[in-house]
């Protein structure tokens, strides 16, 4: 088992370091582990105690924690982000961007590199130009899957997914994928697809029309 895990450690390094030679001629990694809204906790030299506050139109915002594996800068007062994926690609699609409401981790941390290089004065006029997942492993074969900016569309998201949660409407997951990896399908029962599917398809269940349009987004 010990050599096993060995050769996969070492079969990871040598694609991460094949791939890092060839991107890191069009970028230069700036940080690493850029934590925010943890209080002290961050190994960057760039310590953001306070959670982000993201503003998502009609007049709302959330706050926003994390840790930001990677912030690359491309040009004058352009940047890109990059999360580490330790697995395959599976779920991750080549072209969408949102994929129907799950996947919106590189579009926070966009927005949120861009406050945090502002407001700190790194740089005023910090654009974030793209986001996306970095897949550094064997398994991942060192795919890189960027996402460009689409704000409108993140706003739109944000603000049904507040308003769902504010309504209580915890419908369950009709993708069966949700479910794939589940350890609690026990508790939800046979049939718990079937059901959130009908219900999203009837019409009359006005009180989903926010997550159906959420679902709308690829």
């Amino acid at each position: 088992v010990y050599e096993q895990e060995r050769r996969g450690l070492l079969k990871t390094a040598s694609v991460f370091l094949r791939i890092e030679e060839e991107h890191c001629r069009q970028c230069t990694p700036l940080f690493f582990e850029l934590a925010f809204g943890f209080g002290e906790e961050s190994r960057a030299d760039l310590c953001i105690k306070d959670p982000v506050e993201i503003y998502i139109g009609n007049r709302k915002s959330i706050r926003l924690s994390g840790r930001i594996d990677r912030v690359d800068k491309i040009d004058d007062h352009a940047y890109e982000i990059w999360d580490y994926k330790t697995g395959s690609t599976y779920g991750y699609s080549d072209t969408g961007c949102f994929s129907r409401g799950k996947t919106l981790q590189h579009a926070l941390y966009a927005l949120a590199a861009e406050v945090i290089l502002r407001d700190t004065g790194r740089d005023k006029s910090a654009t974030v130009k793209r986001s996306g997942y970095f897949f550094p492993s064997e398994k991942g074969t060192g795919k890189r899957l960027a996402r460009y900016r689409n704000d409108k569309a993140l706003g739109e998201i944000l603000n049904s997914l507040c308003d769902i949660m504010k309504a209580g409407l915890f419908l369950p997951s009709n993708d069966k994928d949700s479910c794939k990896y589940c350890e609690y399908t026990g508790v939800c029962g046979d049939g718990v697809l079937e059901t959130a599917e009908t219900k999203l398809q009837n019409t009359q269940n006005t009180e989903l029309s926010g997550l159906r349009r959420v679902k709308e987004y690829d």
